[in-house]
């Protein structure tokens, strides 16, 4: 079987599609995985390198930029938006030209397609040429570029319960959100070794922060706002990733506002590439955004306190956190609130810290929510709808 797996633009577009491409490899070795990704996408490059993957295919794409909470009249009177929106829209014309190329000589029989602007030009392609295509949506918000190739669509797989999406729900399928076998429930004499081997106190309380795969600006102004208030609380040090183009501010502000005993509980990363689930499996309690890396922390049965981003495409994060709140699986904090005053963070943390029922309580629910064998479902669809297509049988009945 050869299939043409596709997602661009951030880690939760991406990194899925190497444990999907692992476990296609590990149920037929002969299966043939051509990745497209979008040209300059460090995401991307990283999953080409992946042994899985037997050619990577790098096209021009562009993105639709659109915020949420700004009126349409204003976004269209922003002209250097505009005018990148324009630029954008014709790279994926161009995209869309070289994706005929790549699906033409690659003849894939199945064409995965997890989001990112990457998949329009690709998913345009392959329907044109009458190839079966499977999206995947991690967010309870379907994304804009498989909601525009949907009508070539057979199956949407997707993370949440399917009435958060308005796909024709025949072909609809929650799945669950594909994690890599590394994240797994991590036992307390496994977090006390993780701590040692990353250099961290095994006998303190460990608070990861992390703002996704690129990081996050007003996490990080949160977090180190309220820096002296959260070392103050009872027996805790900090694991900070801020991201690559945020690193040397948030360095400079807690260097300027931590004394030295403080600094040595406070430890920031610009990015962690390879072993991002050691650092959570240290961890005793998680800040996060609201994105696909919560079905990471679910694995490993994490509690984790949520700070969605409210600018994204359909405050998608604020749909996926109020979904996690009302199945009492995670704190919520507004990030509009916290910013204005950090001290809700620190009252969410101490919480936490005063009650390790709670802990588990959140942990334990939040595995529940999240389906754990997304992955297998996803490699189980892909198979079953290559072998319909090659019986002439119905391709779009999950």
């Amino acid at each position: 079987m050869r299939v043409l797996l596709c997602g661009g633009g951030t880690g939760g577009h991406v990194m899925p599609l190497s444990a999907i491409a692992d476990e296609l490899k590990e149920h037929d070795s002969d299966n043939k995985l051509i990745f497209v990704g979008q040209r300059g996408d460090k995401f991307a490059s990283n999953l080409a390198g992946n042994p899985s993957i037997d050619r990577a295919k790098m096209i021009m794409a562009g993105k639709f930029r659109r915020y949420a909470g700004v009126p349409w009249w204003r976004q269209i009177l922003d002209i250097p938006t505009l005018l990148l929106n324009i630029r954008d829209a014709l790279l994926v014309i161009i995209g869309f030209f070289q994706s005929l190329v790549i699906v033409a000589s690659e003849k894939p029989d199945i064409v995965f397609i997890k989001g990112g602007f990457v998949g329009v030009p690709v998913g345009f392609a392959a329907g044109l040429l009458g190839k079966k295509i499977i999206t995947h949506d991690s967010d309870a918000y379907p994304g804009l570029a498989n909601r525009i190739i949907g009508h070539w669509v057979s199956i949407h797989t997707v993370g949440m319960p399917p009435e958060y999406y308005n796909y024709d729900k025949s072909k609809t399928v929650r799945v669950g959100i594909p994690v890599a076998d590394v994240f797994q429930k991590v036992d307390a004499r496994q977090q006390h070794e993780l701590k040692r081997k990353l250099g961290f106190n095994e006998n303190m309380t460990l608070l990861l922060v992390t703002g996704g795969s690129q990081g996050a600006k007003n996490v990080n102004d949160i977090i180190t706002n309220s820096a002296k208030e959260i070392l103050s609380l009872d027996n805790i040090e900090i694991a900070h990733v801020a991201g690559s183009s945020n690193y040397d501010e948030v360095i400079d502000k807690i260097d300027n506002t931590l004394d030295k005993n403080e600094r040595g509980n406070y430890h920031i990363f610009p990015y962690i590439k390879g072993n991002m689930h050691e650092y959570s499996g240290a961890a005793d309690i998680i800040i996060s955004r609201g994105g696909s890396a919560i079905a990471e922390f679910a694995a490993q049965q994490k509690p984790v306190i949520i700070i969605p981003n409210p600018m994204l495409a359909g405050d998608h994060q604020s749909i996926n956190a109020k979904i996690y709140n009302e199945a009492k699986a995670t704190m919520v904090v507004d990030e509009e609130k916290a910013k204005k005053q950090p001290q809700l963070v620190v009252g969410k943390i101490k919480e936490l810290l005063d009650s390790p029922q709670l802990r588990q309580r959140l942990a334990g629910n939040l595995c529940k929510f999240f389906k754990t064998d997304a992955t297998k479902e996803i490699v189980k669809i892909i198979e079953n709808t290559n072998n319909r297509k090659e019986n002439n049988e119905d391709p779009k009945t999950p």
